[in-house]
């Protein structure tokens, strides 16, 4: 997409990049993370492929508004007679939220797997126990953290998941048509960045979360952003605050032409793009249940390291220091380079 300009250079001896100081380290590695690695859309094999997928995609459309119409249905049920939002779920509001799903599970097939079906993931891959009890020691967990490189990753979680989680998300979210509503009844925590004064801090929330199972699980994304899929950014150590036990989960996107990780395109290119795929994989691999020693639980920043390091041995990702700001400031450059080039 048009970040692929900002990394051209025009014809003639000078960079462009030579006109703008703040520009002169685009190539520094610190930015790898958010890079972008797809084949270009125009190229023949991809204007072939699209033109094969733009058949399926009437298909897809319509698998993926009925899906959404009967989960939308099961969202209304579950929420009858809910007086707070914010409260535990009923049992009754788990089993519309999460078991419903479960109906055809003897024959392998979760209800969620026609929405992954109709946004181009038939086949996911999941590796390992997405159990959330600790075999040695019987712990529960209530938090799963992963990296991030996609917002498929919440929808890719909620059909992988042993019971359907919430997540971590902007406050943004809530205004969201459907999926705002749909957030409020997987009990979702909210980011609340301009700081309403009175309120609890994300972290005393997933602190609340992590003693309290009456709660569904909760997602949260260490990394604070999502990168391009092939590294993994230092952990915030919010979720390991307080010493709880964490379900550590690698999402690893494989592709060839296009990348599903969405790291620096906008979004409607790549929500188009990606349908117009013939189909797209993701692999999905449960680690043990990661229970805290002592010394990690007094040292929170020691313990997002620990359960950093295992993610990365697992998925075979590559290790990053960059961070949100270094993303933002790479964004704010690849936009000036555009409007240079224009």
């Amino acid at each position: 997409f048009f970040f692929h300009m900002a990394e051209k250079k025009p014809s003639g001896s000078q960079s462009l990049y030579a006109k703008v100081s703040a520009a002169s380290d685009i190539n520094d590695p610190k930015y790898d993370p958010f890079r972008r690695h797809d084949v270009p859309w125009l190229s023949f094999r991809e204007v072939v492929k699209t033109i094969i997928a733009i058949c399926f995609l009437p298909v897809k459309i319509i698998f993926c508004i009925w899906w959404l119409t009967v989960y939308g249905v099961f969202v209304k049920l579950g929420t009858m007679g809910e007086k707070n939002p914010k409260d535990p779920p009923t049992k009754w509001g788990r089993f519309w939220a999460s078991g419903i799903l479960d109906t055809f599970k003897w024959a392998n097939f979760k209800l969620t797997d026609w929405f992954t079906f109709s946004i181009g993931y038939p086949f996911i891959k999941s590796f390992g126990d997405n159990s959330m009890v600790c075999k040695e020691t019987g712990e529960k967990a209530n938090i799963i953290v992963s990296n991030h490189s996609s917002y498929l990753d919440i929808f890719l979680l909620m059909t992988a998941s042993e019971d359907v989680p919430g997540f971590v998300a902007k406050s943004e979210v809530q205004k969201v048509p459907l999926f705002g509503w749909i957030s409020h009844f997987w009990r979702c925590i909210y980011v609340d960045r301009a700081g309403t004064p009175g309120a609890k801090s994300v972290t005393e929330q997933i602190h609340e979360r992590a003693i309290s199972h009456d709660y569904p699980p909760i997602v949260v994304f260490p990394e604070g952003t999502t990168t391009n899929n092939l590294f993994v950014l230092p952990f915030k150590t919010g979720a390991f605050v307080g010493g709880h036990a964490v379900k550590p989960v690698a999402i690893k996107y494989p592709y060839k032409y296009f990348s599903p990780a969405w790291e620096s395109c906008k979004a409607p290119y790549h929500i188009l793009r990606m349908f117009l795929q013939i189909y797209n994989e993701c692999e999905i691999y449960w680690l043990p249940v990661y229970v805290p020693n002592e010394e990690e639980k007094e040292n929170p920043s020691l313990y997002a390291k620990n359960v950093r390091e295992a993610i990365l041995q697992v998925a075979q990702l590559n290790d990053a220091k960059s961070s949100l700001e270094v993303f933002l400031f790479y964004l704010s450059i690849c936009c000036l380079l555009i409007l240079m080039i224009g």
